[in-house]
């Protein structure tokens, strides 16, 4: 047995991270230098990615890009576990899509610095091939789509016309729902995959906060499409939701909780009244349902029915925001 030179700690702990820092093509202090705080579970880590295929070079590279990482730590931990044990559906496309990341740089530094920023897309990129294209893919391209086009992506997915003035889910509300959180979630990994990677994060201000706001924006109309299909007698009162304070003033950050001011109005009543300029609205139900109380086709709600119907409104559209968008309130 070594003497223990660190206290309690067993000497059977001291020659185990020796002989990581001999078999290693990594050495401890250069871990160190990258911000790893394990470098024992960094080690084994690298031997991992080594037997899965990775270079030495290209393991070389990594250490590098992790100093550039929010946590190297949990970057290092999380690409490890998606190269080798990922859970993804298809293993061949995790390898297909892993297979171009040591090769460009741009991709590497891009994947490890969203992994090293959040834990929870980390989690989600091990197991959903779509998010893990948001970062690295194709759908890296979503992260600069225009308001309308987030719009018309969220409420695709939940079944809804984009173009009719009052979109209505068409699908099943529990597969609505998942529709809506992929598709919300990977437009979130590709700004924030975005956001990361650039050297000066000042350089992409205020158009990530917008970019963000646009999305909460756009998953709000998206559940709102859901409730409208839930709620029996919606199509005969006007609903609207206000944005305050960061989402209405589109300036939304990663962890901002969106707070909601719901106003209902009986179907038919004047277009645009009780709307307020600049505010990060959903009026959706607006056009649609006074155009139709006005042709005679739907009886416009008034009085108890109206506040009966706004309410579960109200309450099943915050339900299916709350599986989707933290701190909806």
């Amino acid at each position: 047995m070594f003497p223990n030179p660190v206290g309690d700690k067993p000497a059977g702990f001291v020659r185990f991270t020796m002989a990581s820092m001999s078999d290693s093509p990594i050495s401890a202090l250069e871990l160190i230098k990258a911000g790893i705080a394990d470098t024992s579970a960094a080690q084994d880590n690298l031997a991992r990615l080594g037997e899965a295929g990775m270079s030495r070079d290209s393991l070389r590279s990594l250490c590098e890009e992790l100093a550039s990482a929010c946590d190297p730590d949990v970057a290092l931990r999380h690409l490890t576990d998606l190269a080798t044990d990922g859970d993804y559906p298809d293993a061949q496309e995790r390898e297909a899509v892993l297979s171009r990341v040591p090769a460009d740089p741009e991709l590497l530094a891009r994947l490890v610095r969203v992994l090293g920023a959040s834990d929870f897309l980390g989690r989600l990129v091990e197991t959903r091939p779509d998010v893990l294209d948001a970062i690295i893919g194709e759908g890296y391209a979503s992260h600069d789509w225009s308001r309308e086009r987030r719009r018309e992506d969220l409420l695709d997915a939940v079944g809804a016309d984009p173009a009719s003035p009052q979109p209505v889910a068409t699908k099943p509300v529990a597969e609505a729902v998942n529709a809506m959180r992929r598709r919300y979630w990977c437009q979130v990994a590709a700004i924030c995959a975005r956001d990361v990677s650039q050297s000066d994060p000042m350089a992409v201000q205020p158009n990530i906060s917008l970019c963000l706001s646009d999305a909460a924006d756009a998953a709000l109309e998206a559940a709102l499409a859901v409730a409208y299909s839930m709620v029996e007698g919606s199509a005969g009162c006007r609903f609207s939701i206000i944005g305050m304070g960061k989402l209405g003033a589109r300036e939304l950050n990663y962890m901002s909780d969106c707070d909601l001011i719901y106003a209902v109005a009986p179907a038919g009543s004047a277009e645009g009244e009780g709307s307020a300029d600049g505010a990060a609205s959903t009026t959706a139900a607006s056009g649609a349902a006074g155009s139709a109380a006005s042709n005679g086709s739907v009886a416009a709600l008034t009085g108890d029915a109206l506040n009966r119907v706004g309410t579960r409104i109200a309450t099943s559209m915050q339900r299916v925001c709350q599986d989707v968008i933290p701190g909806v309130t």
